[in-house]
């Protein structure tokens, strides 16, 4: 969607990194600075495994705050176990090939054993309101497309 975009994180060195020519600002997700019901859509790819429990609902409670009636969100994301299977392992990580229009790119994302479960995103987001409308799930991997009511 190119400069249609709104890109948020609350650290700068992401947001320089990341390769797009779309508006990027610095922001924290749980205290978004966008007026009520502005957006159509918002997407989360891959973010909320950053965020503790309360992080995440909060995120999720504001998200639904600036989306327009009958928005959407889309989250990707992973399962993560809670607790690491060894003392030398220190990281989830979560390797990805994301298909572009136009090209391929080679990924991945590794995070701190904070547990996260589709159910518990999926209980989440209705508790702030929206409905699932689609999910597509593979191995530990998850899609899942929120309207808000």
């Amino acid at each position: 969607m190119g400069k249609q975009v709104i890109s948020i994180d609350k650290n700068k060195r992401e947001l320089e990194e990341a390769p797009s020519d779309n508006l990027k600002i610095v922001m924290d997700a749980t205290d978004l600075q966008f007026l009520d019901e502005t957006f159509g859509t918002a997407a989360s790819f891959y973010t909320l495994m950053y965020m503790d429990s309360e992080t995440k609902q909060k995120t999720i409670n504001e998200v639904y705050r600036v989306l327009k009636p009958g928005g959407n969100f889309l989250i990707w994301g992973s399962e993560i176990p809670g607790e690491k299977p060894n003392d030398k392992v220190e990281f989830y990580v979560v390797p990805l090939q994301v298909k572009l229009p136009k090209k391929e790119i080679g990924t991945g994302y590794g995070v701190k054993f904070i547990f996260q479960d589709k159910k518990m995103i999926t209980e989440m987001c209705k508790k702030a309101g929206f409905e699932l409308h689609l999910k597509s799930e593979k191995d530990s991997m998850f899609y899942f497309e929120f309207i808000k009511k």
